[in-house]
């Protein structure tokens, strides 16, 4: 078997000489083919030898490590290790831009460099692997090249010669057709490895199209699978979609767990090359919805919600989440859910999950969590994360942080927390507090009054009538329905009290803020 050939690059002559000793190269099938103490010399050695993987210092004379990372990543086609004294994270995130594989502290550890190095080495295994795979598709070179240009016309809308247009017409089947593509969603892998990924499962799916009669032609970009199936008959388009639609679903549903949750979408028939471009912008948009799935499956057309839903109160529950109400911060959580699943684009659940989080963090912060929870990822990549994915690591996080707040609190925090949760009961009073605290309900008053500079019924009708407030101006309720809400239990009494308190009536009210926004 060849060796895999090792490039070593660092500006100090003991770190290049440890790390040829430090590392049992022959036993793990490796040779060092060179060594260099500056980055330009680096780059002469990487041309002349091709080498499989490059261990670089990050700072050196010359050429930077992460300069030689990029030249690597796109002249080359080797993996990179860095090893580097600064372990700010921004290096690092230089270093994973530019397709470094892994970023390795000094002082180097003889395990850590290990390790590194035999990923490298396994995934470049897997690279020659999957190339192999490749060579059972066709290699006729015409024939590749006409699913190049098939790919280009779908992707980019690439306007064809006369020659290119009867080079496809003449080796193909092609007249009419759709586009079909496929999204991988909750894969857990790196980046190099989710690449593999997907030229292997174009390979699976290409496999059972074919097996079913689709007659297809084939690419991929960096987040989904591209095919062109030809539609023989025309008059039977629409036939032949449905069951396509159907093949399609038998074909996710039989892929390897490790293609994570894959979504396909089949655009309209295109009747000419021309249309081709058109169909594949339409699977675009499709697909936009394969975010917020939550099984494999195929979306047959682009649908839209006639649901509207507000967006919950998020400082609602983010007060939840301060005060340790764990029961109330789910309730309200799972109007958030409901809430982002009804959203349009993943780039809007995006900026809404961002948003959650900051706020979550600062709320941790305010209640003395100096130590944040982490929130795993489960080893997906963002750009392949599903919403339900998302959701479910959101979730997590607002649960540590509750707990956190839960098991932190003291007496007074205990009162808030109860007040809190049960204020909108219409039978809320000191003795509920007292009975659930075990407590006497005068010394409760006092202790209320003392913490926050105003008395306990004061306090909660001021809660009461936020709370109407919220409702007038977020939701269409009935005002009888607003005033049971809000712990009133005659509507009549709530509206004399809502306007003693507002100097508004409840219609006043909404149509204020209506005409205000």
């Amino acid at each position: 078997m060849d060796m895999f050939k090792i490039v070593l690059l660092d500006d100090e002559r003991l770190i290049l000489q440890s790390l040829k000793e430090i590392i049992p190269w022959e036993k793990i099938g490796c040779v060092c083919v060179g060594e260099a103490e500056d980055g330009n010399k680096g780059i002469e050695l990487i041309e002349k030898y091709c080498p499989d993987i490059v261990i670089s210092d990050i700072v050196m004379p010359g050429k930077t490590g992460l300069e030689i990372a990029e030249y690597c990543r796109n002249k080359v086609g080797c993996k990179t290790i860095i090893i580097s004294a600064y372990s700010d994270f921004s290096y690092a995130q230089k270093a994973m831009k530019y397709g470094v594989r892994h970023y390795v502290l000094k002082p180097i550890s003889t395990e850590n460099l290990l390790k590194a190095i035999e990923e490298c080495i396994n995934d470049i295994e897997k690279e020659r692997e999957v190339n192999d795979a490749h060579g059972k598709l066709p290699q006729d070179v015409q024939k590749l090249a006409v699913s190049s240009l098939l790919f280009r016309i779908a992707c980019y809308g690439h306007s064809l010669s006369e020659t290119e247009r009867d080079l496809i017409l003449n080796l193909t089947d092609f007249r009419q057709g759709v586009v079909v593509a496929v999204k991988f969603l909750d894969i857990r892998v790196s980046s190099q490895s989710a690449k593999n990924l997907l030229a292997e499962g174009a390979y699976e799916v290409k496999r059972c199209l074919e097996q079913y009669g689709f007659s297809t032609n084939w690419g991929n970009s960096d987040t989904m699978l591209i095919f062109l199936c030809f539609i023989p008959d025309l008059q039977k388009r629409e036939e032949t979609r449905q069951e396509l639609l159907e093949v399609l679903n038998t074909c996710l549903a039989g892929l390897d767990e490790r293609y994570g949750m894959p979504i396909a979408t089949v655009s309209d028939c295109f009747r000419d090359l021309s249309d081709v471009h058109e169909r594949y912008e339409q699977c675009q948009k499709w697909l936009e919805k394969a975010f917020f799935c939550k099984k494999r499956g195929v979306i047959a057309r682009e649908t839209v919600s006639s649901i509207c839903i507000y967006e919950p109160d998020k400082e609602r529950l983010l007060h939840y989440v301060r005060h340790g109400n764990t029961t109330e911060m789910k309730g309200e959580f799972e109007k958030w859910k409901r809430w982002i699943s009804h959203l349009n684009t993943r780039q809007e659940a995006m900026n809404a999950f961002r948003e959650l989080y900051r706020n979550a963090t600062i709320s941790a912060t305010q209640i003395g969590m100096s130590e944040k929870p982490s929130v795993e990822t489960g080893g997906i990549l963002p750009q392949f994360e599903s919403c339900q994915t998302i959701i479910g690591r959101m979730e997590n996080y607002l649960n540590m942080i509750c707990e956190y707040a839960e098991s932190n609190q003291s007496v007074v925090g205990k009162i808030k927390t109860i007040v809190e949760r049960e204020y909108v009961n219409e039978d809320f009073s000191l003795t509920t507090i007292a009975d659930q605290l075990d407590m006497n309900a005068s010394y409760i008053s006092r202790l209320f009054k003392e913490k926050f500079q105003e008395n306990f019924s004061n306090y909660v009708l001021r809660r009461r009538i936020d709370q109407a407030k919220l409702l007038l101006t977020t939701t269409g309720v009935k005002n009888q329905e607003i005033a049971s809400q809000c712990g009133f239990s005659d509507s009549h009494y709530f509206e004399r009290v809502f306007k003693r308190e507002t100097g508004f009536s409840l219609k006043q009210y909404r149509e204020q803020f209506y005409k205000n926004k």
